[in-house]
């Protein structure tokens, strides 16, 4: 009993205690009740001072738990569009950047690109997300760019995204009428092809990026999916996993100033890495093989303007030069059947990599007509080029068409001047809207030759953007791609041409 007295306590000194919790436990009640009352005033400071996207949820707990961990990024407050920007966040499950914009924008449907630049390089793929509501975002609109399909190392990445357009009426624009209920799918098409796009204007470069300076930890590597996977630009001095790497900002001409380069970064720190070079020692020892009849007989004609004459030169770079041979072509309507006769008889060339998409957009149209060709003329002259049954009868009826993807222009100050329209139109929206009907085009071709033997496989798109558009902005020259990059997808074209 004397160890359970000393353990409890008297009655008086049980009493006492007794008061003292009842005193004790009344201050802590009224600490926590001050505790929750400043806890609530910060969430609601919060809820006032952060995005929409990151405020903190009071209510529907169980949906957020549902969604998958996001990252906020930090958005430039000096870019052209930063008062539309309601957040944007990193999604590595989904392997997605998205853009959430407030209701009521400027520019709810922007034209974007988006780059990772780190241990490899990945370029965004933007769409329209439909179901905005399932990433928690209030009013506006969301668009979300894909790195999923990219061949990306696992490591630290700087983040780049900038606005090419307010207005977004390329690619994203077409699938964005093709979702809308009132609109079917063939009124949708027709609307978007007679956009008139002639005054629409770039985003002032010098605040076109919608990032402040963010990085992102990729945290597995990807092998890339369909092209992607056959290869990818990769850092020549490798870097530590965790350690930052250099930002890299894309370039730009002021307006007016055709000498100037903003900003002045090395555009030199990636090489291209093949998944598979067996390949390349089968092409050497084709290239060499002086005894093939059909290899020095039969050449392989580049039809276009310039970016097809320093593909031919990058062939002569890699000895290649004597296989293929540059027909020049810059309006598309002024290809023909002539066109491919002179060539077979003259070269007897069979195959041809075709691509005439650079002056229809470019600062000479105004001097051949109007303004640039709508994405309707366009694809019309296209269309008519693919479906001219008297190509694919020349010689001994074995011509073969491989229409090129796009190379994209930096933004140069003919570009980047608006006054009062565009001095050319080869924007990143326009070219990737040409490209896509190129494309278009050419599977509708696949599907109506499907049912004449005689047409099968003679037309076929040849995408070499893995390549060419992690450095889009790269050209020395504004226009023509640099000659390492050149060479890489020269090399590519050889394999496709000669090794197929």
């Amino acid at each position: 009993m004397m160890v359970t007295r000393s353990l409890i306590g008297t009655p008086k000194q049980i009493s006492s205690a007794s008061t003292s919790r009842k005193l004790l436990a009344s201050t802590l009640a009224l600490a926590m009740v001050a505790a929750l009352s400043l806890l609530i005033s910060d969430v609601e400071l919060i809820s006032r001072i952060l995005p929409a996207r990151l405020r903190i949820k009071t209510q529907n707990n169980s949906e957020d738990a549902k969604r998958p961990a996001t990252y906020p990024v930090e958005t430039n407050q000096s870019c052209t569009i930063a008062s539309d920007i309601s957040a944007i966040w990193h999604s590595p499950s989904d392997s997605s950047v998205c853009v959430s914009l407030l209701e009521g924008s400027r520019c709810p449907h922007p034209s974007l690109i988006g780059r990772l630049s780190g241990p490899s390089i990945a370029m965004l793929e933007w769409s329209m997300d439909t179901s905005p509501q399932d990433h928690g975002a209030e009013g506006g609109t969301v668009y979300c760019g894909s790195y999923q399909d990219e061949w990306i190392l696992e490591g630290t990445y700087f983040l780049e995204i900038v606005i090419i357009h307010c207005n977004g009426f390329g690619v994203t624009a077409l699938e964005r009428l093709k979702s809308k209920p009132d609109l079917n799918i063939s009124d949708s098409f027709e609307q978007w092809l007679q956009f008139n796009y002639t005054d629409e204007c770039v985003e002032e470069p010098a605040n076109n990026r919608l990032t402040g300076d963010s990085f992102l930890f990729i945290s597995k590597e990807s092998q890339g999916a369909g092209d992607r996977s056959k290869g990818h630009w990769v850092l020549k001095e490798r870097i530590p996993k965790n350690e930052t790497p250099q930002v890299w900002y894309t370039r730009y001409q002021p307006h007016g100033c055709e000498g100037c380069v903003v900003p002045t970064n090395s555009t030199h720190r990636y090489s291209f890495i093949w998944a598979d070079r067996k390949w390349i020692q089968k092409l050497s020892s084709f290239r060499n093989d002086t005894q093939n009849p059909t290899l020095q007989s039969n050449k392989v004609c580049f039809l276009g303007a310039s970016h097809s004459r320093v593909l031919v030169e990058s062939m002569h770079r890699l000895h290649f030069g004597h296989l293929f041979v540059w027909i020049w072509g810059n309006w598309p309507e002024e290809v023909n059947t002539g066109t491919f006769e002179v060539a077979y008889e003259v070269h007897n060339c069979t195959k041809f990599v075709v691509q005439l998409g650079q002056w229809p957009a470019s600062w000479v149209v105004p001097s051949h007509t109007d303004g640039p060709y709508s994405f309707g003329k366009y694809r019309s002259i296209i269309s008519k080029l693919v479906n001219n049954q008297e190509i694919y009868n020349i010689g001994r009826g074995d011509i073969k068409l491989f229409f090129r993807s796009f190379h994209h222009n930096p933004l140069g100050y003919r570009i980047n001047d608006c006054a009062p329209r565009p001095l050319d139109w080869r924007s990143p929206t326009v070219v990737d809207a040409y490209d896509y009907l190129v494309k278009e085009i050419v599977e509708e071709f696949q599907n109506m030759s499907g049912s004449s033997p005689g047409l099968q496989g003679r037309v076929q798109y040849l995408d070499t953007k893995f390549i060419t558009y992690p450095l889009w902005d790269a050209a020395e020259d504004w226009c023509h791609l640099n000659p390492e990059v050149q060479d890489v997808e020269a090399l590519y074209i050889a394999s496709r041409m000669l090794l197929e």
